[in-house]
């Protein structure tokens, strides 16, 4: 929230650092669960509108944190109208239950839909993923300026996957050893791998 939006107290990160995560710090019993918001939090939305340095490139980010939680080791919580886009319009960020709308089934927007999709798509590659939702696989994190990189392997599986995320506007070039297949594009990348500005790709 704090890298691609803001947090309710305002505080902005520009730098991929802020994303990596040290489940280390937690006793061995407890499984930390990864939130974009809650009822008591204002909505992701309102949060980038309301952002200094992310107020832009609404539905991307969105994208990307929905990405980002699907890449997460351990227990993933959407609180409903994340995966569409929801947003207040309120511009209070620290009320209790600011975020809490009306819930909406149908008549979705265009933008709205193409949200819903993506993020259908992100859980489905998590769950073909055991690397991505089991907890202990990351190998490796690249996490500075706009590039955030987790190189993930379960080893009772041997499934692995790369997880980047550009969190820059800009397109950038992630350099990942090994050969990879985009598992949402189909795309084959070797050594190499182009990034448009707040992309993620899961190879």
């Amino acid at each position: 929230v704090q890298t691609l939006a803001r947090e309710e107290w305002a505080k902005e990160a520009t730098d991929a650092s802020n994303l990596k995560i040290n489940h280390s710090i937690y006793p061995d019993w407890a499984h930390p669960n990864l939130m974009i918001g809650n009822h008591d939090l204002a909505r992701f939305g309102d949060l980038i509108d309301n952002s200094s340095a992310h107020n832009d490139n609404y539905w991307k980010r969105h994208k990307a944190a929905i990405s980002y939680m699907g890449a997460y080791s351990g227990p993933v919580t959407l609180y409903y109208g994340e995966e569409w886009g929801s947003k207040t319009g309120n511009s209070d960020m620290t009320s209790m239950h600011v975020s809490r709308n009306d819930g909406k089934i149908s008549g979705f927007t265009s933008e709205e839909e193409d949200l819903l999709d993506y993020t259908k798509k992100v859980m489905e590659i998590r769950a073909n993923n055991s690397a991505l939702w089991q907890e202990d696989t990351s190998k490796s994190v690249v996490a500075s300026g706009n590039q955030y990189i987790d190189t993930k392997e379960d080893a009772s599986t041997g499934n692995q996957v790369v997880f980047c995320l550009n969190i820059g506007t800009n397109a950038e070039t992630f350099t990942v050893s090994g050969s990879w297949k985009d598992a949402m594009t189909g795309e084959e990348f070797s050594g190499s791998v182009p990034m448009e500005g707040l992309q993620a790709r899961y190879l």
